[in-house]
């Protein structure tokens, strides 16, 4: 998905309240105390949470949507209301938790002082969550954010996703963006508009990995939907790559499945010595092309991984999701899409009815295991590390 939903609460930890950063009411104290600091509208507001449109990253995980938990007292209420209705942007300041993040309480504790004697000291406008619009304080709060080594100093400004409900929306131009894009770009992803803007993200970022996978983009046989930005994203690719002096790949190449290949006969599966059983009414794994293909979901549990299928407008496959990012074997295509590049299988997954299909001795080696023909039992055999 496009955008990853980050819930937060709204208390700082009380060892973050100790901490001896520098004075407590300065700019300073609060960006060096935040994990992540974003200038964003609100959406929504829902009667614990408030949903966020991410305009800009100051510090932090470039994000473009965020979920807030909140329990604000009335008078809060009514400030949250209005800044909405007004659709203001405003400065929230968060603190890393788990896979999240949560607001702090350090804009809550100065909400006395109203007025900048010096560029880090804070004023404060009404609401205890965040910073109030003011184009002088944001700039001051930029400054303070980019001042140092390691802040988002550098940026990119990209047009929104079309269900956004701003124009564009701006980024750190880091690792952290980088990784963001080659996200956008996968078969995977939820739209072709959505790979697009991945490849706008890219072509600020040229190295051999992403060279790969802007080829491989090239190479994508998924058809284009119907967007308000109906741009090709292969053709765009293809530009990138060609900015980049690289030579372009050929075009799409298809390995249509022939049904003749098909063996209907069901292939069992043993993991560590366990036989795996399926269900009634769920397709057991058999050979296709003489090769053992098994359905996304039936064998996750035993390899320690989510698998499933992805069916989008003229785009199908497996993905398969492990600790080190997630790997993406579009239907009838030898391009594998590895979290750090992309590579060749001479055996591309398979849709089988509507049910995504995966080489199994390809993807459990890759995870590490080993695999074992029987052919006597017609048995797969896997030894996972």
């Amino acid at each position: 998905m496009l955008c990853k939903w980050v819930v937060a609460g709204v208390c700082l930890l009380s060892a973050l309240a100790g901490a001896q950063l520098t004075n407590p009411y300065t700019l300073e104290y609060l960006v060096d105390s935040s994990d992540l600091v974003v200038r964003a509208s609100i959406v929504e507001i829902k009667p614990e949470e408030v949903v966020l449109q991410v305009k800009e990253t100051l510090k932090g995980e470039p994000l473009v949507q965020l979920a807030i938990v909140v329990h604000p007292t009335a008078a809060e209420e009514q400030d949250l209301e209005a800044a909405r209705e007004d659709g203001r942007s405003v400065v929230w300041f968060a603190t890393k938790e788990g896979p999240g993040y949560r607001v702090g309480d350090l804009v809550n504790r100065t909400h006395h002082l109203s007025s900048v004697r010096t560029r880090r000291l804070m004023p404060m406008s009404l609401m205890g969550y965040f910073i109030a619009e003011e184009p002088r304080l944001f700039e001051a709060i930029r400054k303070e954010a980019t001042a140092k080594p390691g802040r988002n100093d550098r940026s990119i400004t990209i047009a929104a996703p079309s269900w956004f409900q701003i124009p564009t929306v701006t980024l750190p131009l880091d690792e952290r963006t980088e990784r963001l894009g080659r996200a956008w770009i996968r078969p995977s992803a939820v739209s072709s508009e959505q790979r697009l803007l991945g490849v706008e993200v890219l072509e600020n970022f040229k190295s051999e990995k992403n060279i790969g996978f802007l080829k491989a983009l090239v190479q994508d046989s998924g058809a284009i939907e119907s967007f308000r930005r109906t741009s090709d994203f292969k053709s765009e690719a293809a530009r990138v790559l060609t900015k980049w002096d690289v030579s372009l790949p050929p075009g799409p190449a298809v390995d249509v499945l022939d049904p003749k290949l098909i063996d209907p006969r069901p292939v069992r599966v043993m993991v560590d010595g366990v036989e795996v059983k399926f269900g009634k009414g769920v397709s057991p794994p058999r050979l296709v092309g003489g090769r053992a293909y098994a359905r996304a979901c039936t064998i996750s549990a035993p390899l320690r991984v989510q698998m499933h299928t992805y069916s989008l407008a003229h785009r199908s496959g497996v993905t398969v999701e492990t600790p080190d990012g997630d790997i993406d074997l579009p239907a009838d295509s030898h391009s594998v899409w590895l979290p750090n590049g992309v590579v060749e299988s001479p055996f591309p997954a398979r849709m089988i009815g509507k049910e995504g299909f995966f080489p199994m001795r390809w993807v459990a080696e890759r995870l590490g295991a080993k695999v074992k023909w029987n052919a006597k039992l017609r048995r797969v055999e896997i030894t996972t590390s």
